[in-house]
């Protein structure tokens, strides 16, 4: 749409804010109000010409707008719903206006954000992320284009709700059924099970904890090292590095991993911040102790859960067995790799294990 041009006789088109494979989005203003204060209109059409299409179509716009609707009037990070509207086969929305800038600007490439930063910006998503998963609505899109900071009072908005955007995608296949032909997501910030098209609650929650992993490290989630084999974002076998020295953690240093020298073997556990902390600010995270995981034991990962629950049961499991990751002391360096499992029965005793508390 062209500047100047008015939908409904009432909001004038100011200029394009974006367009996408799912719609347009502009700036317009609300010319029936004092002061004609700025609005966004979301422009949303269905890839297919089908007639078929815009009965369903206009089903799932009436309910996604409905949502809208009732999560920005409860919710004062949450846009609010002005109007909707449908025209010849196409859909508006028009919402509030944020003034401010998405939280891209703030993540910078190649510069690690402070923890203390990163912690309050994980803490101010999800405290709008919780109210929105108490409605029952699962936001799908969320990454740093989609979280205004506005100027206002600093506070982040979550906008652009992707379940709106399935409209843009739907079309009838040779069977005469109704389907989405793309997953709405955004890769690298959209977890395996929603890139399949079965999106969960917890799928926001990795697209959170993406955010934050780009936010210490400086890096985007395309530029982090995958799995080949599944795909999903790995790390060295260290966080620090493809290696390990005894000036980074306590293990058995008379042995060595990969290109690293020998080093002390201290034989005993040293008090917590002896060596340096992740990039979370978590301590010992490779030797000292052994670490116990909720997780029972299984002899393979075929069903493993892809939603980062955790995992009890199953076939091939052993639930007389948890689950221990870290390494210790006295163990070899290959022992304090990030994908190092170990079994062991919990009312055992041993001096190498123990539990981590983490304060917030």
């Amino acid at each position: 749409m062209q500047p100047g041009i008015t939908l409904r006789n009432h909001y004038c088109i100011i200029k394009s804010l974006g367009k996408g494979g799912f719609g347009d989005t502009y700036l317009a203003q609300d010319e029936d109000l004092p002061g004609k204060p700025k609005c966004v209109v979301k422009h949303l059409r269905p890839k297919s010409s089908n007639p078929g299409i815009l009965p369903i179509a206009k089903t799932l716009f009436e309910r996604e707008a409905n949502t809208l609707d009732k999560l920005g009037k409860y919710h004062q990070q949450i846009p609010e719903l002005l109007a909707h509207f449908q025209e010849e086969g196409e859909f508006y929305l028009v919402q509030e206006y944020i003034d401010g800038e998405d939280i891209s600007k703030e993540l910078i490439p190649n510069k690690k954000s402070s923890e203390s930063y990163t912690v309050k910006l994980l803490k101010d998503i999800l405290e709008v992320l919780a109210f929105v998963h108490q409605e029952n609505v699962i936001h799908r899109d969320i990454k740093p284009q989609n979280l205004m900071r506005r100027r206002q009072d600093g506070k982040i908005v979550l906008i652009d709700f992707g379940a709106v955007k399935e409209i843009s995608t739907l079309v009838i296949n040779a069977a005469g059924q109704t389907t989405v032909t793309v997953a709405v997501g955004t890769p690298g910030y959209m977890p395996s099970e929603q890139a399949i098209g079965k999106p969960k609650f917890s799928s926001d929650i990795y697209a959170v904890g993406m955010i934050g992993i780009q936010a210490l490290t400086g890096r985007k989630p395309h530029h982090l090292p995958e799995d080949k084999r599944t795909g999903n974002i790995t790390t060295t076998p260290f966080y620090f590095g493809e290696t390990i020295t005894t000036e980074l953690a306590n293990y058995r240093g008379n042995y060595t991993y990969a290109s690293a020298p020998t080093g002390s073997y201290i034989q005993k556990t040293t008090e917590v911040g002896s060596f340096p902390p992740n990039n979370f600010g978590l301590y010992d995270m490779h030797g000292n102790v052994w670490e116990w995981c909720q997780d029972v034991w299984h002899y393979n990962y075929d069903t493993a859960p892809t939603d980062g629950s955790v995992w009890e049961s199953g076939e091939q499991s052993n639930s007389d067995s948890k689950v221990l990751r870290g390494g210790s002391w006295y163990d070899l360096p290959k022992s304090c790799r990030c994908a190092n499992r170990v079994r062991r029965f919990p009312m055992g005793q041993d001096e190498d294990i123990g539990f981590r508390l983490v304060m917030g």
